[in-house]
């Protein structure tokens, strides 16, 4: 993890940057063309509405996405990703409860 971190602060994000930005702006418009449901159209524009004061905001979300570069990613990661401070989980499942387990008799 530290190694990617690093390159991505010295190199900035693989070539796969463009199609990222893509991805992004088509799922914004998708989510404006569901009807009904959670995540469609009243999500959105509540999200805009409660967090950006907006709920127009939608046509001034691409231009943001469309602006970002691979240099302008390095920099962010330089200033904000520290390499090797960073918590590390591990994450084990619950054992399965049972009848047996909890002592009881069936």
């Amino acid at each position: 993890m530290a190694q990617i971190l690093l390159d991505l602060r010295s190199k900035g994000p693989s070539t796969g940057s463009e199609r990222a930005k893509r991805t992004s702006i088509a799922g914004r418009l998708r989510t404006v063309e569901r009807i009904g449901g959670f995540g469609g159209k009243a999500d959105l524009l509540n999200n805009y509405q409660v967090f950006l004061g907006d709920p127009g905001y939608l046509p001034g979300t691409s231009p943001g996405t469309a602006a970002v570069t691979p240099a302008s990613v390095a920099g962010l990661a330089t200033r904000i990703l520290v390499p090797l401070e960073r918590v590390e989980l591990d994450v084990v499942p619950a054992p399965q409860e049972t009848a047996a387990r909890k002592g009881e008799r069936r």
